[in-house]
């Protein structure tokens, strides 16, 4: 591998052994990696909780459409995806098609044995700094105040949601546990032109994320970027 290259996979591609946690926190998404990550983890013994995160796409109508430009993204049929959708909401109890990634995400975790009482729910947010903030004020109503939480997002953007997510929780250990998802992961991401584009956007948002005062500020001061 180009040397450029290898320092730009070790900084992308952060992941972490795991380790007792007090909650396990899943990006919001709607593909079902990082949530079937979760589960896993859960089902290991590593946190008494998930808390998946997400409403849809701030580009989108609703979860439906989102699923649909994911569809058509993967060369998929999008009726064949809703009806996978369905049915999976139908093995888990719930019946309907989710409206919400935190839904969509509820109904995998309950496939994959997580119990309903263990999975918190924040289905508010529309971008990463958002499933962040909305994830501290759910832990905070119930209480929790996680001195090592998992993360569970999409491998090629495991650096910018650890980074997101510390900036909301200082003084909390942070375990990123990705899920590769797309075929884009640490091993082939430069291979492909898609892959390579796609983790070269993750660079860029990495810097744009995190310029300004507010973010500076948090840093500096180890408060939680929101109150900055």
């Amino acid at each position: 591998m180009d040397p450029a290259l290898y320092e730009i996979t070790e900084f992308i591609f952060r992941e972490d052994a795991p380790a007792k946690a007090d909650v396990i926190l899943v990006c919001g998404s709607a593909r079902p990696e990082p949530a079937v990550r979760a589960a896993a983890l859960y089902r290991e013994g590593y946190a008494p909780y998930v808390l998946p995160t997400g409403r849809f796409g701030s580009a989108f109508a609703d979860l439906k459409e989102e699923q649909e430009r994911l569809a058509h993204n993967d060369g998929r049929n999008p009726e064949e995806v809703y009806a996978e959708i369905l049915a999976r909401a139908v093995q888990a109890g719930t019946g309907t098609f989710p409206a919400t990634e935190w839904a969509y995400q509820r109904d995998l975790l309950l496939v994959d044995g997580v119990p309903e009482e263990a999975i918190l729910c924040e289905d508010r947010s529309v971008n990463t700094f958002e499933n962040a903030i909305f994830a501290r004020g759910v832990l905070r109503e119930r209480g929790i105040v996680p001195e090592t939480m998992i993360l569970c997002c999409q491998a090629f953007h495991a650096r910018r949601a650890y980074m997101t997510v510390q900036s909301e929780f200082p003084q909390t250990r942070i375990l990123v546990c990705p899920a590769v998802t797309r075929g884009i992961s640490r091993e082939s991401w430069y291979q492909t032109l898609r892959g390579y584009d796609k983790v070269m956007e993750e660079v860029q948002k990495c810097g744009a994320y995190f310029m300004g005062d507010r973010m500076h500020q948090a840093f500096m001061t180890g408060i939680p970027a929101s109150e900055a």
